[in-house]
């Protein structure tokens, strides 16, 4: 240890004869990063004790609705006073700081900061200590995966019923109303069996996907959140097949655990997912969007054993108990030896606190037994008695078949398929027992599990199998259970559409109609259905009559018309008045959403420097996985970002098609001279047929794909650049080829530009450069004759560049404008000279257009500013 002193007495001698705060990994790290940046992460002298605020609010029987609002408070508060003088540190060295995040519900900053300035921030008291940020997550180990495409008519899974679920079936307990939170790899939303319960169709998606790798919910990276998610529940309602435990329930999810070691997320991704958990919607009055449990199939990436036995990841899971909600952890496949204890699964706060659960073999009989995988305890944390046993209970996860892809089946093992069966369960008791905290649901499985193995808790079945009725039986020695077969109001906005039953239109109007139905069982005499475009002002329509239990009315919403184009938002909802209580609030709301496509004159330009929304592109994907998106390619000579569609690993090979579709083009009524030009890369991946992509080239007509006009299609060495093998290939500079199309029969029309890529498992393509022009006002790719009349000098520049026109090319007077990719003129002048030079070094960087107008023609070229 005095050596440790030592070498920050001599790196950081303005430190000398002080407690440093840098602790001893960074400390070793900056002997090797002197004047580099370095990530860290600052903890603060005050932290909220969440563990007391838990016990108090226990104490005083304060229900989960009031109790989470004030937590947030509480935790807002201390970390904005903390952090204050730091902040403003940072705002002082711009240039030594960067990708700053703040966090409040552990009261830390993670940033990259110069190591030169970390001496100044250890001035500050209110700094605990500095630690180097190279923490990373990942999934538990691969599980074997069995395909099972067929569906089981009124089929329920063996581990399901192992779980002791049926008599809360009986009694009528479905999950109804509740909402998980599946921390994983992501989710397919639209596989039929949990379609219907996906949080985003009742509220704003920001509140109910919080994604890392993608912005929309999908399982395109895996499908084990997906399989997951069905075990919590999942039931396919067209054919009874019933996979999940609480299939009533709704879902939220997110896509932030990585399944290779290029993807693992950070502990600053993390802590921001379970930040997020604690305030989905942003609003810290409301506690209804906060999950009732969070699902976690994820451990520390080669953590030490005894790491994360204390600090901050302690303090993060204490937040998630206090505010209710049940945490509950995968245990580990590193069975049948007892090498490690992943963290936070090691954490021993209490029995409870990060409740892991192993896995059993539920498809064999009765007693179960371990699963070979299933990691054994005790925990490396220290502690004594029943809080070193590893893992709390075990569940089924051997063998089971849940939901896979977008609309199959396949058997997977793991512990990550014995938790979402704890998952399950807990939304049950938590529909019977909606007051009850999560910590106290967790001690309910926990005490009444059955034993299992050596008689009492053990290291390889912890307290045993859970028991969903024993468990239900325990709290209701203490609580009364709501009994949901007993007369209730529920009013349920089932449907919210369109009479044009269309998700892109090409006018401003349409007019939506909701279905109403009573899901409850008392007869509806009234309700209002509010609407809302856009965010703007709520409208209502009152309705009366008679809405027997089971029953729908359809409510026709008067014809609106939308000010905006590219992405609406409809948002309806129905209310029964004077704050009446529902069963179920969650389905009086619903989101529709459409898109408005833009019309855009000639000539038409984008580079997808800004992405699709922008230039108001939208994309087609009907397979819901790999699809068209922009991406940073480094070796252009122009701008930075181009469209592209990872084909090198999307699979499998279907021949999926993927659509990206320009806004509506506006051609003249009369043109004899009309172009669509577009730069394209592409290697093959292989030699043989059947690994090579096909790009269509089309044009639609108004909104719909279905009418089409092809242009062209590309394949094998004509989609090509060269005949170079190359795997997931990246373009160079030189790797660019230019199509060029004549357009014949379009005047007068509104179009389409469509690409549509054809998947066969192939390699990337990419697009950049999109232009259609009448001749003579090419905006991109100009004939040599009319080149040799303008010079542009540097380019690529770095804003500063020379314009030069010959003699030949101008008479007197002549004008110079620059013009970004959306169309906009951002630098306009009419020059005496000939050569002139231009100072744009405030302008972002990117591709951009100079456009001379003369008396006689129109130069325009391409420079780019770096």
């Amino acid at each position: 240890m005095r050596y440790y002193h030592l070498v920050l007495v001599l790196f950081f001698s303005t430190q000398a004869f002080t407690q440093s705060k840098i602790d001893e990994t960074l400390s070793n790290h900056l002997l090797h990063s002197q004047n580099q940046f370095v990530r860290v992460r600052i903890e603060f002298t005050q932290k909220f004790d969440s563990r007391s605020f838990h016990t108090q609010k226990k104490q005083e029987k304060k229900g989960i609705t009031d109790r989470v609002p004030e937590l947030i408070t509480e935790l807002q508060g201390i970390a904005r006073k903390e952090q204050r003088n730091v902040r403003d540190f940072f705002v002082q060295h711009p240039q030594g700081v960067s990708n700053i995040q703040t966090f409040w519900i552990i009261n830390a900053i993670i940033c990259e900061i110069r190591s030169e300035l970390l001496p100044e921030l250890e001035q500050f008291d209110e700094i605990a200590s500095i630690h180097l940020e190279n923490n990373h997550f990942t999934w538990h180990e691969k599980p074997l995966i069995q395909p099972a495409t067929e569906k089981m008519e009124n089929g329920v899974e063996p581990g399901v019923l192992a779980c002791n679920v049926r008599p809360l079936w009986d009694m009528g307990y479905t999950g109804r109303g509740r909402q998980v939170f599946i921390y994983d790899t992501g989710v397919w939303p639209g596989h039929p069996s949990f379609a219907d319960r996906y949080l985003g169709n009742f509220r704003s998606e920001s509140a109910t996907w919080h994604g890392q790798f993608a912005d929309v919910p999908n399982g395109q990276r895996s499908s084990h959140g997906t399989h997951v998610l069905g075990t919590v529940a999942g039931l396919e309602r067209a054919t009874n097949d019933t996979i999940g435990i609480a299939f009533n329930a709704y879902w939220m999810a997110n896509d932030h655990i990585g399944t290779t070691v290029e993807s693992l997320p950070t502990l600053a991704d993390m802590m921001s997912s379970f930040e997020w958990a604690l305030n989905p919607d942003g609003d810290i009055s409301t506690s209804h969007d906060v999950p009732d449990v969070i699902n976690n199939s994820w451990r520390w990436y080669d953590g030490a054993d005894q790491e994360q036995c204390e600090g901050v990841v302690v303090d993060l899971m204490n937040a998630i108990e206090a505010a209710g909600i049940a945490n509950v952890f995968a245990g580990g496949n590193f069975g049948p030896s007892n090498t490690t204890v992943s963290a936070p699964q090691r954490i021993n706060t209490s029995e409870v606190n990060t409740f892991s659960v192993g896995s059993v073999n539920a498809n064999l009989s009765y007693p179960f037994p371990i699963s070979d995988f299933s990691s054994r305890g005790p925990k490396q944390c220290p502690g004594t008695g029943s809080l070193i046993i590893h893992p709390e209970v075990v569940a089924p996860g051997q063998n089971v078949r849940s939901a896979y892809n977008q609309n199959e089946y396949a058997y997977l093992s793991g512990t990550s398929m014995a938790t979402p069966h704890v998952s399950g369960v807990i939304l049950l008791l938590k529909e019977a027992f909606p007051d009850v905290s999560g910590e106290e649901i967790l001690w309910a499985l926990y005490l009444t599990a059955i034993d299992l193995g050596i008689p009492g808790e053990d290291n390889t079945y912890g307290m045993g199998l859970i028991d969903a009725h024993a468990a239900f039986l325990h709290l209701a020695q203490n609580y009364t259970p709501t009994d949901p077969l007993a007369a209730f109001l529920d009013l349920n906005l089932k449907t919210v559409s369109t009479y044009e039953n269309m998700d892109v239109l090409c006018q401003s109007t349409l007019q939506p109609y909701a279905v109403v139905e009573n899901s409850g069982m008392t007869v509806l005499s009234e309700f209002s259905v509010f609407y809302s475009l856009n965010g703007a002002t709520e409208q209502f329509i009152n309705w009366t009559g008679t809405l027997n239990p089971g029953e729908t009315v359809q409510i026709d919403i008067p014809i609106l018309t939308s000010n905006q184009t590219g992405a609406n938002e409809l948002v309806i909802r129905a209310e029964l008045g004077n704050g009446t209580e529902e069963y179920d609030f969650i389905n009086n709301t619903r989101f529709y959403r459409f898109n408005i496509r833009p019309t855009k004159d000639i000539p038409f330009l984008d580079g997808f420097e800004h992405g699709f929304g922008a230039g108001d592109w939208i994309v087609a994907n009907p397979d819901g996985s790999r699809t068209w998106s922009t991406v940073d390619v480094p070796n252009k000579t122009w701008g930075t970002q181009s469209a592209w569609i990872n084909g090198y690993q999307y699979g499998p090979n279907a021949n999926q098609r993927d659509e990206l579709i320009s806004p509506l083009i506006s051609f003249p009524s009369q043109s004899d001279s009309l172009f669509l030009e577009f730069d394209y890369s592409y290697l093959r991946r292989s030699s043989t047929s059947h690994v090579q992509d096909t790009l269509y080239i089309l044009l639609a007509e108004g909104c719909s794909s279905a009418h089409f006009d092809t242009l062209s299609f590309l394949t094998g060495l004509d989609l090509a650049y060269d005949a170079t093998i190359f795997w997931d290939n990246v373009p160079d500079a030189n790797q660019w080829r230019t199509g060029k199309y004549s357009l014949t029969g379009v005047n007068g029309q509104n179009l389409s530009v469509v690409f549509q890529n054809i998947n066969r498992s192939g390699n990337n393509t990419y697009i950049d450069n999109v232009s259609v022009y009448e001749k003579g006002h090419t905006p991109l790719l100009l004939t040599e004759n009319v080149l040799e009349k303008l010079y542009i000098y540097p380019n690529p520049n770095k804003g500063e560049f020379t314009v030069e026109v010959s003699s030949e090319a101008s008479d007197a007077r002549f004008t110079i404008s620059i013009i970004d990719t959306q169309g906009k003129t951002i630098y306009s002048q009419d020059p005496v000279n000939k050569a002139v030079k231009i100072n744009l070094d405030h302008i972002p960087k990117g591709l951009y257009l100079v456009h001379i107008k003369t008396s006689l023609n129109n130069y325009i070229e391409k420079i780019v500013i770096q």
